[in-house]
């Protein structure tokens, strides 16, 4: 129902939004999480404007953050301390829009492990473009100390935000016993043959059905290449196509995509991450999510066949007082 807030006009939020002008189907998860937060804090009255980050923003665009009460960059890998104008595409930027972008503020966004160092244009973007005032939301300790490194005090971990659903009630409902049915991922762009081809292998020899999700663009060609197609289904490349299959219960989830995963706890289904980099590693540092590195898959088979009983740590402080924040801008 549309209402007014406190002022008696509707707010307006410019979201940066990873799921705009990309292919990989986990930043829709995201996006989906992100959307949701700011229409619970907004309780109305909120008009969203969603602005692609892999994009360089025009000059309509710069005039929309520009008259926007809250500018919010939403999710997905954009922190980068050496950063490149011209040819980083997590944040894509050109000079005149760095001029232009002000008090941004973050929520759930991380960091690659890469990007510990900093370079001239990096320390500017972020020092330039993020708010000093509010409180930024991150998706992992290792991304809020980093910040911090760069003189970002008023950075708080909340975790990725898809993962604020999944309370200790929600998680206490997902089985603790392997199901007759698996849906598994890949990423196309961070290749292990062996190792993939060795999870796999498990999959199809534990499992009485096998689903693949080629949540990125390539990961179904990569599944060619590793000459295993025979016998797993292949589930088509939407997120709606992804729930049905996940929803229809007693199916697990294994898979070296983090947010199918995440996906598939929020809808109740035993799930095992494959870590490939520090983004997974971190959040299950942070959170106790499930998940094991790529190069220890020796182990995976066991895991399948033994009971997981699935524990979500949230750190609910730094959610509230973030989301408390939001509410006191947007209903004000």
């Amino acid at each position: 129902m549309y209402s007014a807030n406190a002022s008696g006009v509707e707010k307006r939020v410019v979201i940066l939004d990873p799921a705009s002008g990309t292919a990989n189907l986990g930043d829709h998860i995201i996006s989906e999480a992100v959307h949701r937060i700011i229409r619970d804090a907004a309780d109305g009255c909120v008009r969203v404007l969603p602005i692609s980050v892999h994009q360089k923003p025009s000059a309509a665009q710069l005039d929309l953050m520009h008259d926007a009460d809250v500018v919010i960059a939403g999710g997905s890998n954009l922190i980068n301390f050496r950063y490149w104008p011209l040819r980083d595409g997590r944040w894509n930027n050109s000079l005149f829009s760095l001029l232009k972008m002000k008090n941004v503020i973050l929520l759930g966004v991380g960091a690659s492990s890469a990007s510990d160092r900093s370079n001239l244009f990096g320390r500017y973007l972020y020092d330039s473009v993020l708010s000093r005032h509010f409180i930024h939301s991150v998706r992992d300790e290792f991304t809020a100390n980093m910040m911090r490194g760069h003189g970002f005090s008023n950075v708080l971990n909340t975790t990725c935000p898809t993962m604020w659903s999944l309370s200790s009630a929600h998680v206490a409902e997902i089985p603790p016993f392997k199901s007759s049915k698996v849906i598994f991922t890949l990423t196309d762009y961070h290749r292990d043959y062996v190792s993939d081809k060795t999870m796999i292998s498990y999959l199809l020899n534990s499992y009485e059905e096998v689903y693949f999700w080629p949540q990125g663009y390539y990961d179904y060609k990569y599944l060619e290449e590793l000459g295993v197609v025979s016998g797993i289904i292949v589930v088509s490349p939407d997120v709606a196509s992804f729930d049905a299959v996940i929803s229809l219960g007693g199916i697990d989830y294994v898979g070296t995509r983090l947010h199918a995963g995440i996906r598939a706890l929020q809808k109740k289904c035993r799930t095992i991450v494959v870590s490939i980099d520090n983004r997974a590693r971190e959040i299950s540092r942070d959170t106790g999510l499930v998940a094991i590195d790529r190069e220890r898959v020796s182990s995976l088979k066991e895991i399948i066949e033994g009971d997981i009983h699935q524990k979500i740590r949230l750190p609910e402080e730094n959610i509230t007082l973030w989301k408390s924040q939001l509410k006191d801008l947007l209903r004000g």
